[in-house]
């Protein structure tokens, strides 16, 4: 539920839109895997939970969960990467409602920008990765 509505969200978000490539006629955020290696991919967001944050109180869990979601940005250059990455916080630093999904005002927890990689017969690519709390009911 709430990566369905995260995804809708940030390739709806025209700031994520204009600093995004495109695949399939749609801004390359994806969860899991990178679609394409194609130039016109990139920049490209990556989306994983690595804590599902859920609260609990004597009844059991809360109505808020928090997860720690990582982002992870790719670029063709450093400020192609850069560029998604602060899209995407700008994104997620202010509430919205998505579906039955109420997104509270994320925090950015951990930024940081790792070596820029060969992709075998394909473009060099600079990452940015990042982790936010996301706070979110529904």
């Amino acid at each position: 539920m709430m990566e369905e509505a995260l995804v809708s969200r940030l390739r709806a978000s025209s700031g994520v839109a204009a600093a995004a490539g495109a695949y399939k006629d749609r801004p390359t955020i994806d969860w899991g895997e990178r679609k394409s290696d194609d130039p016109s991919a990139f920049p490209a967001a990556v989306l994983a939970v690595v804590s599902p944050g859920r609260n609990y109180d004597q009844d059991g869990a809360a109505g808020l969960s928090r997860p720690r979601v990582r982002v992870r940005c790719y670029g063709t250059s450093y400020a192609g990467a850069k560029m998604l990455a602060r899209a995407i916080t700008n994104e997620l630093e202010s509430p919205e409602t998505v579906g039955a999904v109420r997104f509270h005002r994320a925090m950015l927890n951990l930024e940081i920008d790792n070596d820029p990689e060969d992709l075998p017969g394909g473009p060099k690519v600079f990452l940015t990765h990042l982790d936010f709390f996301l706070p979110w009911t529904g």
